[in-house]
Formats: structure tokens, C-alpha cells, sequence
């Protein structure tokens, strides 16, 4: 009983994952397509070299 429990806990805190991460993208690519070139650019730099989500919220 308590292994099938811990499966529903992690696939439930998979799909939160990968509902957050989905969310970060579209933000970002909403975010791209309304800048200019140099605004694009510096985008894609920072998610390269930081990787840090919290820099487009």
C-alpha cells in the first residue's frame, strides 16, 4: 500500500514539474517574440549562461 502511495505523490509532483516548466516557456517564448533583436539576444544569452527562470518572471 505505501509503495503505490509514493508512486501517486511522485507522478503528481512530476506533472507540477512539468506544468511549471511548461509555463516558464511559454512566458519566454511570449516574451521573445515581442522584443526586438537585441532583447531576443540578450534572452537567449541569459537562459544559456544562467539558467535562471526567475530573471523573466
Amino acid at each position: 500500500m505505501g509503495n503505490k502511495y509514493n508512486r501517486q505523490i511522485r507522478k503528481a509532483m512530476n506533472k507540477n514539474y512539468s506544468t511549471a516548466f511548461e509555463q516558464v516557456r511559454r512566458y519566454i517564448e511570449a516574451k521573445a517574440r515581442s522584443a526586438n533583436f537585441f532583447q531576443r539576444l540578450k534572452i537567449a544569452l541569459v537562459f544559456l549562461f544562467k539558467k535562471d527562470f526567475n530573471v523573466f518572471l
